[in-house]
């Protein structure tokens, strides 16, 4: 692993990679769905498979943190089914991988967000804020460093009782 390399170990990892490309399911071609599912889920297992080798190998504790969406739970009207598919796909895993690895100390927990003011979708409030913005009860985007607060706080000892859990960070767009 890149980081124990470079520095000495891994106490946590963070699955946040995803893309989000907009195609109706009559018109999605079989390549786009398996490169959505490939970067959004595939990924999370790869990468999560290697940490918790790391954690059982060098007897450790751990936390993984994978960041899902709230389209996990709604699904999507706008193009984004693979999205979805995708983003529900991580919350199962994630489940029963915190059920594999909680006896061994290596916690397990998704983030649900809403809507971020990220690249992967300025064009899409540029183009269409209103829409986006109705859909949450805050009223407003969150900010990147809003998210990073959170999930500092699941990786942290202070979430150590936390596992398989899903927090929802959408401004009110899931209220469980």
């Amino acid at each position: 692993m890149y980081c124990q390399r470079r520095f000495g170990t891994a106490d946590f990892l963070v699955n946040n990679a995803a893309i989000w490309p907009t195609s109706y399911v009559k018109d999605m071609s079989l390549t786009e769905w398996n490169e959505t599912l490939d970067i959004n889920l595939r990924s999370v297992f790869l990468t999560s498979q290697t940490f918790a080798n790391h954690c059982l190998n060098e007897n450790k504790r751990g936390k993984i943190l994978n960041i899902t969406s709230q389209a996990a739970f709604n699904g999507s009207t706008t193009g984004h089914a693979h999205y979805a598919a995708s983003k529900s796909g991580m919350i199962g895993f994630s489940i029963s991988l915190a059920r594999e690895l909680a006896k061994d100390g290596i916690n397990v927990n998704n983030l649900a967000l809403g809507i971020v003011e990220t690249d992967m979708i300025k064009d899409k409030l540029e183009k269409n804020q209103n829409y986006y913005l109705n859909r949450i009860p805050l009223g407003r985007v969150a900010e990147p460093r809003e998210i990073a607060d959170i999930a500092s706080f699941l990786v942290s000892e202070k979430a150590n009782y936390i596992t398989g859990a899903t927090l929802d960070a959408t401004g009110g767009m899931l209220m469980r």
